[in-house]
């Protein structure tokens, strides 16, 4: 069973597209959740440096997690660019089906796609757009914690 000429079975083809779709999901989610717990917890002991006047301890944790969170970001550009690649993948693979004479293939595929084809639609806010304002509010959370801490502890010197 495949395409005319083709000795790939399609639904092999589509799973294993799908596998590396759903791998990429979630390996976003996954990070994205590391990454609210990581700065939850330096936002908390920055937090705690700053009331107990560790200045030099608060500017290297605001740093941190202005780095942290530009790291972060381009942790989650990264893989959402092979999520849609995959994505768009999954869907020339579901198109090529339509055209096959193997209404078995089609069926087979009809039951996943429409999660697929969901995810294309427009929305008023998407996933994407959520994760990159929270990595901009951590990442100045983290600048202005350093600018803060900077000018505090160099305040006294001058």
């Amino acid at each position: 069973m495949g395409w005319k000429g083709s000795d790939v079975d399609i639904r092999d083809l589509y799973l294993v597209a799908f596998d590396y779709y759903k791998l990429y999901l979630k390996q976003r989610t996954d990070s994205f959740n590391f990454f609210l717990v990581l700065s939850g917890l330096m936002v908390g002991a920055i937090t705690l440096s700053l009331k107990e006047s560790l200045l030099p301890v608060s500017l290297f944790l605001s740093f941190s997690l202005a780095v942290v969170s530009y790291c972060f970001h381009g942790l989650d550009v990264r893989t959402n660019k092979y999520s849609t690649y995959t994505r768009e993948h999954l869907l020339q693979i579901y198109e090529q089906a339509m055209k096959s004479e193997f209404p078995s293939d089609v069926d087979f595929l009809m039951t996943s796609i429409s999660a697929i084809k969901h995810k294309t639609e427009p929305r008023e806010i998407t996933m994407t757009q959520v994760f990159k304002i929270v990595f901009i509010v951590f990442f100045f959370a983290g600048c202005a914690g350093t600018i803060w801490s900077a000018i505090e502890l160099f305040a006294g010197h001058l």
